[in-house]
Protein backbone atom coordinates (compact mmCIF):
# COMPACT_ATOMS: atom_id res chain seq x y z
CA UNK A 1 0.00 0.00 0.00
CA UNK A 2 3.02 2.68 -0.86
CA UNK A 3 1.62 6.08 -1.58
CA UNK A 4 4.72 8.40 -1.27
CA UNK A 5 8.00 7.85 -2.24
CA UNK A 6 11.05 10.25 -2.19
CA UNK A 7 14.39 9.38 -3.57
CA UNK A 8 15.64 12.95 -3.98
CA UNK A 9 19.59 13.82 -3.87
CA UNK A 10 20.86 10.65 -4.78
CA UNK A 11 23.05 9.69 -8.12
CA UNK A 12 19.72 8.13 -10.21
CA UNK A 13 20.08 7.95 -14.05
CA UNK A 14 17.40 6.54 -14.76
CA UNK A 15 14.00 5.86 -13.23
CA UNK A 16 13.69 2.15 -13.42
CA UNK A 17 11.59 -0.36 -11.23
CA UNK A 18 10.11 -4.58 -11.84
CA UNK A 19 7.75 -3.64 -8.83
CA UNK A 20 4.37 -3.04 -8.88
CA UNK A 21 3.05 0.23 -7.18
CA UNK A 22 -0.58 0.33 -7.95
CA UNK A 23 -1.29 2.56 -4.92
CA UNK A 24 1.55 5.01 -5.66
CA UNK A 25 0.35 8.36 -5.62
CA UNK A 26 3.82 10.55 -5.11
CA UNK A 27 6.90 9.77 -6.24
CA UNK A 28 9.78 12.63 -5.52
CA UNK A 29 12.91 12.20 -7.54
CA UNK A 30 14.56 15.68 -7.05
CA UNK A 31 18.51 16.52 -7.28
CA UNK A 32 19.38 12.99 -8.87
CA UNK A 33 20.77 12.77 -12.62
CA UNK A 34 17.40 11.53 -13.40
CA UNK A 35 18.04 11.48 -17.63
CA UNK A 36 14.39 9.22 -18.25
CA UNK A 37 11.49 7.78 -16.97
CA UNK A 38 11.53 4.54 -18.65
CA UNK A 39 8.30 2.55 -19.35
CA UNK A 40 8.46 0.97 -16.04
CA UNK A 41 6.86 4.27 -14.49
CA UNK A 42 3.49 2.56 -15.97
CA UNK A 43 3.63 0.06 -13.07
CA UNK A 44 2.48 3.20 -11.13
CA UNK A 45 -0.82 3.56 -12.66
CA UNK A 46 -1.87 5.84 -9.68
CA UNK A 47 0.66 8.54 -9.60
CA UNK A 48 -0.74 11.91 -9.13
CA UNK A 49 2.45 13.62 -8.65
CA UNK A 50 6.13 13.83 -9.96
CA UNK A 51 8.49 15.87 -8.66
CA UNK A 52 11.33 16.00 -10.72
CA UNK A 53 13.37 19.38 -10.02
CA UNK A 54 17.40 19.45 -10.80
CA UNK A 55 17.90 16.44 -12.88
CA UNK A 56 19.24 16.41 -16.39
CA UNK A 57 16.44 15.33 -18.50
CA UNK A 58 16.02 16.36 -22.19
CA UNK A 59 12.69 16.01 -22.99
CA UNK A 60 9.33 14.62 -20.97
CA UNK A 61 10.26 10.92 -21.38
CA UNK A 62 6.97 9.19 -23.26
CA UNK A 63 6.17 6.92 -20.55
CA UNK A 64 4.93 9.63 -18.46
CA UNK A 65 2.42 11.18 -21.18
CA UNK A 66 0.47 7.76 -20.96
CA UNK A 67 -0.01 8.06 -16.78
CA UNK A 68 -4.02 8.10 -16.54
CA UNK A 69 -4.39 9.81 -13.50
CA UNK A 70 -1.34 12.46 -13.29
CA UNK A 71 -2.79 15.77 -12.06
CA UNK A 72 0.97 17.97 -10.82
CA UNK A 73 4.35 17.63 -12.68
CA UNK A 74 7.53 19.35 -12.21
CA UNK A 75 10.39 19.15 -14.38
CA UNK A 76 12.11 22.83 -13.32
CA UNK A 77 16.05 22.91 -13.68
CA UNK A 78 16.30 20.65 -16.31
CA UNK A 79 17.80 20.65 -19.99
CA UNK A 80 14.28 20.27 -21.84
CA UNK A 81 14.59 21.31 -24.87
CA UNK A 82 11.51 19.88 -26.31
CA UNK A 83 8.21 18.46 -25.49
CA UNK A 84 6.88 15.57 -27.20
CA UNK A 85 3.06 16.34 -28.78
CA UNK A 86 1.92 13.35 -26.58
CA UNK A 87 1.40 15.36 -23.93
CA UNK A 88 -1.51 16.55 -24.71
CA UNK A 89 -2.94 13.23 -23.78
CA UNK A 90 -2.09 14.12 -20.21
CA UNK A 91 -6.13 15.49 -20.15
CA UNK A 92 -6.33 15.40 -16.49
CA UNK A 93 -3.10 17.36 -15.22
CA UNK A 94 -3.88 20.25 -13.17
CA UNK A 95 -0.64 22.33 -13.11
CA UNK A 96 2.50 21.92 -14.91
CA UNK A 97 6.03 23.16 -13.85
CA UNK A 98 9.16 23.72 -16.32
CA UNK A 99 10.71 26.60 -15.55
CA UNK A 100 14.51 27.70 -16.23
CA UNK A 101 14.93 24.83 -18.71
CA UNK A 102 15.92 25.36 -22.57
CA UNK A 103 12.82 25.03 -24.68
CA UNK A 104 12.13 27.17 -27.58
CA UNK A 105 8.51 26.24 -28.29
CA UNK A 106 5.62 24.35 -26.82
CA UNK A 107 3.55 22.17 -28.64
CA UNK A 108 0.42 23.15 -29.90
CA UNK A 109 -1.81 19.91 -28.94
CA UNK A 110 -1.12 21.30 -25.48
CA UNK A 111 -4.70 22.40 -26.00
CA UNK A 112 -6.10 19.48 -24.97
CA UNK A 113 -5.18 19.26 -21.58
CA UNK A 114 -8.47 20.68 -20.55
CA UNK A 115 -7.80 19.89 -16.76
CA UNK A 116 -4.51 22.67 -16.62
CA UNK A 117 -4.93 25.37 -14.49
CA UNK A 118 -1.40 26.84 -13.98
CA UNK A 119 1.65 26.44 -16.42
CA UNK A 120 4.82 27.96 -15.69
CA UNK A 121 8.14 28.34 -18.12
CA UNK A 122 9.76 31.31 -16.77
CA UNK A 123 13.30 31.52 -17.50
CA UNK A 124 13.28 29.32 -20.74
CA UNK A 125 14.34 30.85 -24.44
CA UNK A 126 10.45 31.01 -25.49
CA UNK A 127 10.01 33.55 -22.53
CA UNK A 128 9.56 36.32 -25.44
CA UNK A 129 7.21 34.14 -27.53
CA UNK A 130 4.80 32.77 -25.40
CA UNK A 131 5.67 34.25 -22.02
CA UNK A 132 3.16 37.09 -22.42
CA UNK A 133 0.00 34.76 -23.53
CA UNK A 134 1.03 32.24 -20.92
CA UNK A 135 0.83 35.28 -18.24
CA UNK A 136 -2.56 36.10 -19.14
CA UNK A 137 -4.10 32.89 -17.82
CA UNK A 138 -4.21 29.14 -18.99
CA UNK A 139 -7.70 29.70 -21.10
CA UNK A 140 -5.90 31.88 -23.18
CA UNK A 141 -3.07 29.95 -23.29
CA UNK A 142 -5.02 26.88 -24.62
CA UNK A 143 -7.03 29.14 -27.29
CA UNK A 144 -3.74 30.50 -28.37
CA UNK A 145 -2.02 26.65 -28.42
CA UNK A 146 -5.33 25.68 -30.59
CA UNK A 147 -5.60 28.35 -33.00
CA UNK A 148 -1.90 27.14 -33.66
CA UNK A 149 -2.58 23.59 -33.96
CA UNK A 150 -4.70 24.11 -36.39
CA UNK A 151 -3.00 26.55 -38.77
CA UNK A 152 -1.19 23.45 -40.59
CA UNK A 153 -4.41 22.79 -42.59
CA UNK A 154 -6.03 26.05 -42.50
CA UNK A 155 -3.05 28.25 -42.43
CA UNK A 156 -5.36 30.63 -40.15
CA UNK A 157 -5.23 31.70 -37.34
CA UNK A 158 -7.98 33.45 -35.33
CA UNK A 159 -6.98 35.03 -32.26
CA UNK A 160 -10.35 37.74 -31.87
CA UNK A 161 -11.65 38.86 -28.31
CA UNK A 162 -9.19 36.78 -26.54
CA UNK A 163 -7.92 39.63 -24.01
CA UNK A 164 -4.28 39.83 -25.60
CA UNK A 165 -2.46 42.62 -24.48
CA UNK A 166 0.83 42.63 -26.24
CA UNK A 167 1.44 40.76 -29.86
CA UNK A 168 2.72 36.96 -29.39
CA UNK A 169 5.45 37.55 -30.76
CA UNK A 170 5.45 33.20 -31.53
CA UNK A 171 2.82 33.67 -34.11
CA UNK A 172 5.45 34.98 -35.96
CA UNK A 173 7.16 32.24 -36.78
CA UNK A 174 3.90 30.45 -38.39
CA UNK A 175 5.30 31.41 -41.70
CA UNK A 176 2.48 29.18 -43.55
CA UNK A 177 -0.04 31.76 -42.38
CA UNK A 178 -2.11 34.16 -44.88
CA UNK A 179 -4.95 34.71 -42.94
CA UNK A 180 -4.24 36.69 -39.37
CA UNK A 181 -7.12 37.94 -37.37
CA UNK A 182 -6.52 39.50 -33.73
CA UNK A 183 -9.66 41.86 -33.68
CA UNK A 184 -10.96 43.58 -30.45
CA UNK A 185 -7.95 42.80 -28.18
CA UNK A 186 -5.71 45.47 -26.30
CA UNK A 187 -2.46 45.18 -28.21
CA UNK A 188 -1.18 48.73 -28.36
CA UNK A 189 2.25 47.63 -30.52
CA UNK A 190 3.27 45.61 -33.91
CA UNK A 191 6.30 44.04 -33.92
CA UNK A 192 9.04 44.01 -36.46
CA UNK A 193 9.48 40.48 -36.54
CA UNK A 194 5.46 40.47 -38.42
CA UNK A 195 7.91 40.75 -41.75
CA UNK A 196 8.78 36.63 -40.80
CA UNK A 197 5.31 36.63 -42.55
CA UNK A 198 6.22 36.25 -46.24
CA UNK A 199 2.75 33.93 -46.99
CA UNK A 200 0.71 36.86 -45.36
CA UNK A 201 -2.43 38.05 -47.13
CA UNK A 202 -4.87 38.87 -44.92
CA UNK A 203 -4.69 40.90 -41.79
CA UNK A 204 -7.16 41.76 -39.13
CA UNK A 205 -6.33 44.13 -36.17
CA UNK A 206 -9.78 46.08 -35.59
CA UNK A 207 -10.16 47.43 -32.05
CA UNK A 208 -6.97 47.36 -30.47
CA UNK A 209 -4.71 49.84 -29.12
CA UNK A 210 -2.58 50.58 -32.00
CA UNK A 211 -1.13 53.92 -32.47
CA UNK A 212 1.22 53.33 -35.07
CA UNK A 213 2.37 50.22 -37.91
CA UNK A 214 5.64 48.96 -38.56
CA UNK A 215 7.36 49.78 -41.61
CA UNK A 216 8.38 46.07 -41.57
CA UNK A 217 5.10 45.06 -42.44
CA UNK A 218 5.79 46.49 -45.88
CA UNK A 219 7.45 43.43 -46.70
CA UNK A 220 4.95 41.03 -46.01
Amino acid sequence: SLRRIDISRNNIVTFYTDMKLPNLLELICNDNRLAEFTSSILNCPSLRVILAWNNRMTTISLPICSLPKLQRLELQHNLISSVPDQVGSLNTLIYLELSSNHLYTMPTAMYQMTSLQSIAFENNRLDAYLGPVAKQGVSIFLKYMESCFHVEMTETIHLGEHGLETFPIHLCQQTSVTDLSLLNNSIPKIPNEISWLKNLSKLNLRKNKLKTLPESLSKC
